[in-house]
Formats: structure tokens, sequence, C-alpha cells
């Protein structure tokens, strides 16, 4: 009896990438520990579509590391992940004007007019914000596309959706364009982030 529950409450649970993920945003986008798709429902306290606990926790496909020159965070994956899985950049939306120097170098744009997701406010599970940017001689494998998580006027956490551009293999970095004037209004110098026990995708060489 326990096993026709079961098979009916993953009887609507449709997947993508060959199984990899969840599709739709009925169930949780989130892999688990053993890197298998949650089998939970998203939780519906905010339009992001992961469960309590991975809104809690964070997607256990990739998991942060400090990095060995001092620069911070990093984020790194889990699990070789395929091309197109799907994240949530996700922290509480704000006007801009709200956020001090530290959250402004986090903070993602939203729905023109509905202020930006400040990701600081959920340091633990939202952890695309530890992306690196890809130095001059990497480059990036993680892209944001232009889903939204919530309304322009939501209150609380909202969300917007990112993707990996290429194959990750596990223990590779997972890289993120800042955009052209992030470093130059910081009067910050790119530095190449991979180490030897953290890869970064390298720039493909011209043919």
């Amino acid at each position: 009896q326990q096993q026709q529950q079961q098979q009916q409450q993953h009887h609507h649970r449709r997947m993508r990438l060959d199984g990899l993920q969840n599709y739709g945003t009925e169930y949780c986008w989130a892999l688990d520990k053993s890197g298998t798709p949650c089998e939970k429902k998203a939780q519906k306290k905010c339009p992001v579509p992961y469960c309590a606990k991975h809104l809690r926790v964070g997607d256990d496909a990739f998991s942060t590391r400090e990095h060995p020159l001092g620069i911070g965070k990093i984020l790194i994956a889990n699990f070789d992940l395929p091309k197109n899985y799907k994240m949530v950049y996700f922290g509480t939306r704000k006007p801009v004007r709200k956020l001090n120097k530290l959250r402004k170098d986090y903070m993602l744009s939203f729905w023109q007019g509905g202020g930006v997701i400040d990701p600081q406010d959920c340091p633990v599970s939202s952890k695309l914000q530890y992306m690196s940017n890809p130095g001059p001689a990497e480059r990036s494998n993680v892209t944001c596309t232009d889903r939204m998580f919530g309304d322009t006027r939501d209150e609380g956490i909202v969300g917007r959706e990112y993707k990996t551009t290429e194959f990750i293999p596990k223990g590779t970095q997972m890289l993120q364009f800042y955009g052209p004037q992030w470093f130059a209004s910081r009067d910050m110098e790119k530095i190449n982030v991979g180490t030897n026990k953290y890869p970064a995708p390298l720039k493909r060489k011209r043919v």
C-alpha cells in the first residue's frame, strides 16, 4: 500500500535533462545530497521553486569553499552537472538605495521598477551569490536568464533563473560574468580564479 501511495505521488512528477532535474515548478528544482532530484513539492510561501528545506539550506548540487588566495568564497559543483541545469539566484526584493556597499556587490537586477534581489539575507542557502567572475584566461559556465520568480512589487523572497551553459564536471568552479562595469567601478583587477584543486574552465583557443 505504501508503495502504491509513493507511485501515485510520483505519477505527476515530470523530469527534464534525462531524469536529472524536476520539470516545471510544482516540484523542487534542487538535487539532494546523493545527487538525485528532490522528491518534495516546491513550498508556497514564496515564488521560488524550491521546497522548504532547500530554500533553507540551498541546492545540494553545489557548495561553497574558501578560495586559497583569500579572495572569499567560491562555488563548486558537487556532482557532474549537465548543460541547462536550472537554478535560482534568490533573496529579498529591495530598492537599491537601501543596500549598503557590501550588499551592492551581491545584488542582482529584478523586474524593471522592482528594485533588486538581495541574496545577503540568505547567506547559507542562496549560494549562487558566491560564484566568481572568470579571470582573463577563463570563461563562464553559468548565466542568468530573463525568467523571474515573483512580481515587481512582491514583499519578501523573490528570484531569477540561472542555468549552466555547458557540462560542469564535479569539483569545478561555477563562474558567472559580473558585467563590464563591475570591476572598473570598484577599481579592482580581474584575476584567474582556477586552482589545481578547484579548476575553472579556460577560454577556448581561437582556431
